[in-house]
């Protein structure tokens, strides 16, 4: 009668286990891309940067300015303050002046375009919107992805692009964008973005640390926030002067 007994309370704990909803599904239910926000006005951040070409390593700092997701200023600096380059881009137009070589390239802001003036194939809305901590393209087109099964977040998928697919890892504990990749329909991967050291800032969830890799030019870039500013006055309209005597490349 004891054993009987015995079996009798651990039949009911499994049934209560298995019929319990566990930890990390549970808190799962709320995780989801998040919407653009569009109260986030400005970013004015300070940052050291180290990025590996092939086999060559550089490091040196940068500042940028984005006011909201119409513009951005960016002034990249070496050891010793050396002016390395600045870019001041919009929606439709983009200026980088090659310091160390002393030369301008202007045209579109396409990820084309853009690569071959700075070497980082993004567009500028993708680049702005990436800074953000969000997603380039609509969040709303993202559908979680059922193949995932690690528990450290959930996983969303945006495939209606004819070229590539895009996947987007979110945080089962707070709901921040911890990872976005980039693959092509052939499941090459062109860029892979790691975010850490999230802080809150004035009610904004924000990256400290950013890493980017553009495997296809087998380049990396570490971003490492020391100064993060929300929602500031900045001195508009964004620009900068250039010195006499530059070589001007047209990229159309």
């Amino acid at each position: 009668m004891r054993n009987f007994k015995y079996l009798s309370v651990i039949f009911i704990i499994i049934l209560w286990s298995c019929s319990t909803v566990p930890k990390n599904e549970r808190s799962n239910i709320n995780v989801k891309p998040k919407a653009w926000n569009d109260e986030l006005k400005t970013l004015n951040i300070s940052a050291s940067v180290t990025s590996k070409y092939h086999d060559e390593n550089n490091s040196g700092y940068c500042r940028l300015i984005l006011a909201g997701t119409d513009s951005l200023l960016l002034k990249i600096t070496g050891p010793f303050e050396i002016l390395v380059g600045r870019l001041f881009a919009d929606k439709d137009y983009f200026i980088f002046y090659d310091a160390i070589n002393n030369q301008l390239f202007k045209g579109k802001p396409t990820a084309k375009n853009l690569k071959r003036a700075t070497m980082v194939p993004l567009s500028f809305d993708e680049f702005i919107r990436l800074l953000r901590c969000e997603t380039p393209t609509n969040p709303e087109e993202f559908t979680i992805d059922e193949t995932y099964k690690n528990n450290d977040g959930v996983l969303f998928k945006n495939s209606s692009n004819n070229d590539y697919i895009e996947y987007a890892l979110y945080s089962s504990e707070n709901n921040n964008l911890m990872r976005y990749q980039r693959k092509l329909r052939t499941g090459k991967l062109i860029l892979d973005l790691v975010y850490k050291d999230y802080e809150s800032i004035d009610g904004f969830n924000l990256s400290k640390y950013l890493i980017f890799n553009f495997p296809e030019i087998d380049t990396k870039v570490d971003m490492q926030v020391t100064n993060l500013d929300v929602n500031k006055d900045i001195k508009k309209p964004l620009s900068f002067t250039l010195p006499d005597g530059i070589k001007v490349y047209e990229i159309e």
